[in-house]
Order: structure tokens, then C-alpha cells, then sequence
């Protein structure tokens, strides 16, 4: 019998296993919601922009930004929005580490 091929972590998993719960929802909301100011602005942006635009202090912005980093070290926020952009906006299952069968670049489980 083959062995059972290695199933691939999702994005939660991974943020959990690295940065713990609080840190790894806090990174993975800075994710949807950059995002979200990304897509309707089409430009780069400033965190101070960011944090205008939702209505927050700069402060809470950096901390948003640094559980994203200690997440996904590494890694651009703009790099994994766009890897995960569709599925987030489809409302669809967890973005796993491996898009359209090829695993995501720059996202080492190590």
C-alpha cells in the first residue's frame, strides 16, 4: 500500500502553529483587511492610510502588521493577498499553501 500523500497546511494552520491564537487572527485579519484597502485603492499605501481608513490608531495598525510578520515571516502582505485574493473574496474554504496545485511561493512549513 502507498503511503498517503502529505496534505498541505491552510494559511490558519500555519499563522496558529507559528504565532499562537490571538496573534495568528489578529495577522490573518490584517491580511483581509489590507487587502480590502488594496483592492479598492489600486495603489500602494501607506499603515498610516491604512489606519485611516479603518478608522483605527496607527498603533493598533503596527501591531496588526507585526502578528502578519511574525505569521508569516518573510512573506509581503501583497504577495500572499494576491495568492489568496479569490478565495477570501469567494468566501471559500480556508486558502491552503498550495494554489492551483503548485505550492505557494515563499511559505516554508519548516
Amino acid at each position: 500500500m502507498s503511503p498517503k500523500p502529505e496534505r498541505q497546511q491552510s494559511l490558519a494552520e500555519v499563522a496558529l502553529r507559528r504565532a499562537g491564537f490571538i496573534e495568528a487572527r489578529r495577522g490573518l485579519l490584517y491580511l483581509a483587511a489590507w487587502g480590502a484597502v488594496a483592492d479598492e485603492l489600486q495603489r500602494p499605501f501607506t499603515i498610516e492610510e491604512y489606519s485611516v481608513w479603518w478608522k483605527q490608531s496607527s498603533k493598533t495598525s503596527y501591531r496588526e502588521r507585526a502578528a502578519f510578520v511574525k505569521c508569516f515571516p518573510g512573506v509581503e502582505v501583497a504577495d500572499l493577498w494576491a495568492l489568496v485574493r479569490d478565495r477570501v473574496m469567494s468566501r471559500g474554504p480556508a486558502a491552503s499553501l498550495e494554489v492551483g496545485g503548485v505550492p505557494a511561493p515563499g511559505l516554508v512549513l519548516a
